[in-house]
């Protein structure tokens, strides 16, 4: 049975007292599996690890009147779930009932945003053609989607591209490149590995490192 866990201040206790890494981020720096000592920082980092890891073997959810237990993985439909709740399982859809089950899926590029799902913050997701970027974890629901809840999700927006700029002759010491400073030059990229650097790279090679 995979079941997530909370490493507690990163220190494994078999037996102890796990609190739900559903809710208490504030207890915990780390999550793993029962029978694996890998640290994720995120619970989804850690079900990733399981789905990708052909040694897990998620059953499917057992039948109605069977008691699991909270962190354990199962599949339904499909769809893996995690229990919320320790519970005797129901004869209700996982999907109709949020306080015991939630959806995981393996984080990729494009997700479209559905309902049930449990995401972390920076998880990316598509609404209606847009891309909205997780700020605050959660479990999503029907009447919480991504423009309707801004202290939730915000619009996503591509980093700004750092462009490396062709290499110009300094003038004097207040222009000299400085150490990490990258330019092009000769249809190359380099990178100064001095301060104060006022020579290109084929006049001073010792100041440049091309990348």
């Amino acid at each position: 049975m995979a079941t997530v866990m909370k490493k507690k201040y990163r220190t494994f206790a078999r037996g102890g007292v796990w609190s739900d890494p559903l809710f208490d981020y504030d207890i915990s720096t780390t999550y793993h599996f029962d029978d694996n000592a890998e640290e994720f920082d995120t619970v989804s980092e850690s079900v990733d690890s399981v789905l990708s890891d052909s040694k897990y073997e998620i059953p499917a959810l057992p039948k109605t009147g069977t008691l699991i237990n909270i962190g354990e993985l199962y599949t339904h439909d499909g769809q893996v779930y995690r229990v919320r709740q320790s519970h005797k399982v129901t004869a209700y859809n996982p999907d109709d009932i949020p306080a015991l089950f939630t959806v995981y899926r393996k984080e990729t590029d494009d997700m479209a945003w559905i309902d049930g799902e449990k995401v972390d913050v920076g998880a990316i997701r598509l609404y209606k053609d847009k891309k909205y970027t997780c700020i605050q974890a959660h479990q999503t629901q029907s009447d919480w989607t991504p423009p309707a809840t801004p202290t939730l999700w915000e619009v996503y927006s591509e980093e700004p591209v750092n462009e490396v700029s062709e290499w110009v002759q300094p003038t004097g010491a207040h222009d000299a490149y400085q150490i990490g400073d990258q330019v092009l030059f000769n249809g190359s990229t380099y990178e100064s590995v001095i301060n104060a650097n006022v020579w290109s790279p084929t006049v001073y090679p010792a100041g440049w490192c091309e990348i």
